[in-house]
């Protein structure tokens, strides 16, 4: 399924990314990410396989940590977004 999601750039140049386009592309809390400027306006975002799995997480985190990483208007948008999910609403 394709996104589009629109946000600005905060002042530490931190963009959040929208919980379903985490949740699709498997970006947890810690997870190795890479940046690739694909073409003048445009940056691919990638979640990497880490190397050293001496670096990695020992198992990923419970839906419930990860709901819990997020501040309270993130953790509404995703109990909405699960719940239309859930529901049926995915179409």
């Amino acid at each position: 399924m394709t996104y589009k999601y629109c946000n600005t750039i905060g002042k530490g140049g931190c963009v959040t990314i929208p919980i379903e386009m985490r949740l699709s592309a498997g970006l947890v809390p810690h997870a190795l990410v890479s940046f690739e400027q694909v073409a003048p306006n445009a940056v691919l975002v990638r979640r990497e396989e880490l190397k050293d799995q001496e670096d990695a997480p020992a198992e990923m985190p419970s839906l419930r940590e990860l709901l819990e990483s997020l501040s309270p208007e993130q953790q509404e948008a995703a109990r909405c977004y699960l719940a239309v999910y859930c529901l049926g609403g995915n179409s």
